[in-house]
Parts: structure tokens; sequence; C-alpha cells
């Protein structure tokens, strides 16, 4: 029987669980303990345990992080195929591909302002603290 309550290491069992619940979070926490073979009050235990939270949340940012890794590949060809419509005979798609480039380049434009102030303001409070 695995036993951890209290230690930072999660047992092969959490883990699993780990995986499960950030890869699949449309399981129920009975599907889920099923899956593992152990009772619904136990998953219920562990999602309560700091640690084990922090490695689901873990879990989660890593496949947001990958994602993104994606999307932002498949970005730069989304932007190639806008700047070919931009050549376009068709004056209506040329029209729409500069809409579509300058409204998002206005929205990273403010994105990028905004995680650079915000990066300021914790430098700040990191240095007082």
């Amino acid at each position: 029987m695995e036993k951890n309550e209290n230690s930072e290491r999660l047992t092969p069992s959490q883990e699993r669980a780990v995986f499960l619940l950030a890869t699949k979070p449309l399981l129920s926490i009975k599907e889920v303990a099923a899956q593992l073979g152990v009772t619904d009050r136990t998953v219920r235990n562990w999602r309560v345990n700091p640690r084990f939270r922090q490695a689901v949340n873990e879990a989660r940012g890593e496949l947001v992080s990958t994602a993104l890794a994606g999307l932002q590949h498949a970005s730069m060809e989304a932007v190639g195929v806008l700047r070919e419509a931009l050549g376009s005979g068709n004056e209506h798609a040329r029209l729409r591909a500069a809409d579509l480039l300058l409204g998002h380049l206005t929205k990273l434009s403010d994105l990028k302002d905004f995680a650079e102030r915000l990066a300021a303001l914790e430098e700040k409070m990191n240095a007082t603290s």
C-alpha cells in the first residue's frame, strides 16, 4: 500500500493521477480512481495535498507550453499566407489580409507592453521585499 501524505516525492500512483488529471481534464474523480485502482476518496485526498496540486499545475503548464510552441511555429506559416494574400489580385483578399495583420500586430504589441510593465512591477516588488 502506498502512503505518501507529507513526503516531497509523489508515489507512482500519484504520478499516474497527475498525468490523468493534466491530460484528461474531463475525467471525473471516480474515473481517475477506477483507472488507478484506488478509491475516489484517495484521489480527493491527494487533490488537497499542496505538492500534488503543484505537480498537476506544473504538468498542465508544460502541456500549455508545448501547445504554445506548436502554435508559434505554425504562426510563422500563417503570416506567410497573409503576406501572400497581400500580393493577391483579389482586392477583398488583400484588404482582409492587411486588416488581419494590423489587428494582430496591435494585439501583440499591447501584450508585449503589458508583459514588460508587469515584469518591471514584479522586479520592484522583489526589490522591496
